[in-house]
């Protein structure tokens, strides 16, 4: 499932994959040469494995009330 990100009414990313099963939280963009979506939400996290990734990452970590 693709959503789109927004604050006080401005959209933050477009697109933006929801990992919602297993599989797509275990691979994430493992094995990727480059994005193939522009960010993954990984609900609930506790933290992230960069393990076989290609490419540099942009993280943010968010609260249970969604603060940064």
């Amino acid at each position: 499932m693709k959503v789109n990100v927004s604050h006080n009414g401005k959209l933050f990313a477009a697109n933006v994959m929801m990992a919602t099963s297993f599989w797509l939280k275990l691979t994430g963009y493992m094995f990727r040469d480059s994005p193939h979506v522009p960010g993954i939400i990984f609900e609930p996290c506790n933290s992230i494995q960069t393990t076989f990734m290609k490419f540099d990452l942009d993280l943010v970590f968010l609260t249970k009330d969604n603060q940064v």
